[in-house]
């Protein structure tokens, strides 16, 4: 027998972007009073940006990016772009293709999401991007923010600001130093301990920053890409915001939207939708005019109708997207189909982890959702393929269901996840959930995160008052 390499859970989520794993059951294993999950590693995987399928269309789009880039290696001055579209129309996979180019060219690629649920500030947009920029500009060993001091990256009057944007809690020194400062005082010293990061980090390489889904972003966020966009011309720097058409945040802001090339994304041309649906040669051409029709030039809906139509080989077409995802829904095993609907509750973005417990399976592996592209991987998290697939997916469940999975959803982020925790409670309908923004609150006031601490304050007040008029 060949000999073969078995690798735990863990380790192969921490390993999904390096090799690739098919299920090897459950096995015994030293230290463990249970079976665990073990994943037999089958090759080496290649990279996100390799395996995607190829963009069609948005020649015009990808042409002012390739323009962006060539300025960029002519000239070291960068630009800003924001990707601009209704949701579903194609801005992620516009964003992934500048990656591809930019990544082509030698540019270091550093990418955000912001979420409108799922947990705390620290966990956020701003703090993936700092710790991403702060391990590249480091060494191990270490303490990396006493070596960006050492070299003079940082001052030391920016290393309490600097813990804050990692997510970590300040030392009793940096917080005396920062009960002096008023709101505004700490928003523009993170902002400026960013700046410096970005700056040293375009001294040695140029640099491309994608944040995806800005309408969301909150003050301190939008701070640091306001600031973004206003250096990135001085600098080897290109930054890409994307964001829905109605929640443009900059656009009572004109001195900071002037530094935004704007990009508006729009529906897909014909000749482009039908390079699309090319990628399912089992479907036959009247199938595939059909879906075309449906969809109307909306890319997430044309290829949620064609997956449906290759998987199921049903000839009657959905009207709308939730009722299309409803259908691929119906398709799958029945247990891939409950922890598609479980895994709704924790958010776009999740552990699995976190899902295994809400479904109380500690073997549950997700490949057939992966597979399915209802889910994609991203690090060692798992991600709906896009948000309104994981509306859809969501509206799918009884609210009685809703309350009881939120419930349980609240058991496991308590005290992994504070913020996390109140706002499933919230929405399980909890009598806990006004003291449960409390405390997450004062976690966050003594992060100096004020501005989200307020907003917690207000949405444990605005629960106790919708109490207060119901009993009226």
């Amino acid at each position: 027998m060949a000999s073969e390499t078995i690798i735990s859970d863990a380790v192969a989520r921490e390993t999904r972007e390096i090799v690739t794993c098919e299920p090897a059951g459950s096995v015994q294993a030293k230290g463990f009073d249970h079976d665990v999950a073990a994943w037999r590693v089958t090759g080496r995987a290649q990279s996100n940006l390799s395996t995607q399928a190829p963009i069609v269309g948005r020649r015009e789009e990808r042409d002012l990016f390739a323009g962006c880039v060539a300025t960029l290696e002519t000239q070291c001055n960068g630009a800003a772009i924001c990707l601009r579209g209704e949701p579903g129309i194609g801005k992620t996979r516009l964003l992934d293709a500048f990656e591809e180019t930019a990544h082509s060219a030698g540019i270091t690629c550093q990418s955000a999401l912001v979420l409108d649920f799922g947990g705390s500030q620290d966990q956020g947009a701003v703090t993936a991007l700092t710790t991403s920029m702060v391990t590249a500009l480091t060494t191990s060993g270490d303490d990396a923010v006493s070596q960006l001091v050492a070299r003079g990256t940082i001052g030391t009057d920016q290393v309490a600001h600097l813990t804050i944007l990692l997510g970590q809690t300040p030392s009793e020194t940096q917080r005396s130093q920062l009960a002096t400062l008023s709101s505004d005082e700490h928003q523009n010293a993170a902002v400026a301990a960013f700046r410096c990061l970005v700056e040293a980090f375009c001294e040695t390489t140029p640099l491309l920053i994608c944040i995806e889904d800005i309408h969301w972003a909150d003050a301190n966020t939008l701070a640091i890409v306001a600031m973004l966009a206003q250096c990135a011309a001085n600098l080897p720097l290109i930054v890409i915001v994307s964001t829905r058409i109605e929640g443009y945040p900059f656009a009572d802001q004109p001195e900071v939207a002037t530094h935004f090339t704007v990009l508006n994304v729009n529906q897909l041309q014909p000749g482009d939708a039908t390079n699309l649906a090319a990628r399912y040669p089992d479907l036959d051409t009247e199938q595939i005019k059909a879906c075309i029709e449906r969809a109307d030039g909306h890319p997430l809906f044309l290829d949620q109708l064609l997956r449906n139509a290759s998987e199921t080989g049903t000839e009657s077409l959905p009207g709308t997207l939730q009722s299309v995802v409803a259908a691929r829904m119906d398709a799958l095993p029945s247990r891939d189909r409950r922890a598609l609907q479980v895994a709704s509750i924790l958010g776009q973005r999740f552990d699995l982890d976190a899902l295994r417990y809400l479904l109380d399976d500690t073997t549950y592996a997700a490949s057939t959702l992966l597979d399915h592209g209802l889910l994609r991987p991203l690090g060692s998290l798992l991600l709906f393929a896009h948000a309104l697939v994981r509306e859809s997916v969501l509206s799918s469940l009884l609210r009685t269901d809703r309350h009881a999975l939120h419930k349980r959803a609240a058991e496991w982020f308590a005290g992994r996840d504070l913020t996390a925790h109140a706002e499933h409670l919230e929405l399980a309908g909890a009598s806990e959930a006004p003291d449960a923004y409390q405390r997450a609150g004062e976690e966050a006031a003594a992060g100096y995160r004020y501005d989200e601490a307020l907003g917690l304050a207000r949405r444990a007040l605005a629960i106790d008052n919708e109490h207060v008029d119901a009993l009226c």
